[in-house]
């Protein structure tokens, strides 16, 4: 079982993401979080095998989430989503921890 744990502002898209996972036999949502702030301090992400992050929060942004997030759980493979698609934004990710990132439009299947 792959478990996971969502951070995503809009409530919208974490609901999306949410019923996306959770439709797949071997994953199971262990919760999701609005804020970077709020996943910091719960236990699941301890727990997480992927945590899904978007880039752009408000308070702590989603890069400096992944690198205090890699802090938490070093295991935990980091996958940034986004609506951006600049250069800048991926690559200070990649240099934070994640391992790669997710654009917002992608669908269910990919």
């Amino acid at each position: 079982m792959i478990k996971i744990s969502i951070i995503e502002d809009n409530v919208f898209a974490r609901t999306a993401w949410e019923t996306a996972l959770s439709a797949v036999e071997d994953f199971v949502v262990l919760e999701s979080f609005g804020s970077c702030e709020d996943a910091l301090e719960s236990e699941s992400i301890k727990k997480s095998d992927i945590i899904l992050l978007d880039i752009g929060l408000p308070g702590i942004s989603g890069i400096k989430g992944a690198e205090l997030l890699s802090g938490m759980n070093g295991n935990a493979l980091i996958i940034m989503i986004t609506v951006q698609d600049d250069d800048k934004s991926i690559f200070g990710s990649l240099q934070a921890g994640a391992i790669g990132y997710l654009h917002k439009s992608v669908s269910p299947e990919e």
